[in-house]
């Protein structure tokens, strides 16, 4: 009785030596469309709207702790600089309020 451990070996690694090569060659097909597909989707992209056309306000409000207001050292909210007292407030909301947003540009430093 002969020992065929070596063409089992050899046959288990073209199986998966096949497996490999075809089967990754699937994989970017389903992943990215091609190039004929590109072109359609561009001309329809003009004809309908984003779903990333959404604006975003963001103000700067920094929690701090202040003694502007006459009570001693509190919580405070600023608008960026913490060291100048235009800029802070008693509460959060009141800071978010009064402190100007970032549209595209921000200005922390200055409230309105």
């Amino acid at each position: 009785m002969r020992d065929n451990t070596n063409g089992r070996q050899v046959h288990v690694m073209t199986i998966s030596i096949f497996v490999v090569l075809f089967g990754s060659q699937a994989l970017p097909a389903l992943c990215r469309p091609q190039l004929h597909e590109i072109g359609n989707s561009t001309a329809n992209s003009n004809k309908s709207t984003s779903l990333y056309d959404s604006k975003v306000i963001i103000i700067f409000c920094v929690a701090a702790e202040c003694n502007y207001f006459g009570h001693g050292l509190q919580y405070c909210a600023c608008c960026g600089d913490i060291t100048n007292p235009k800029n802070c407030y008693q509460t959060m909301k009141e800071c978010r309020a009064k402190c100007r947003p970032c549209n595209p540009k921000c200005s922390p430093s200055s409230p309105l």
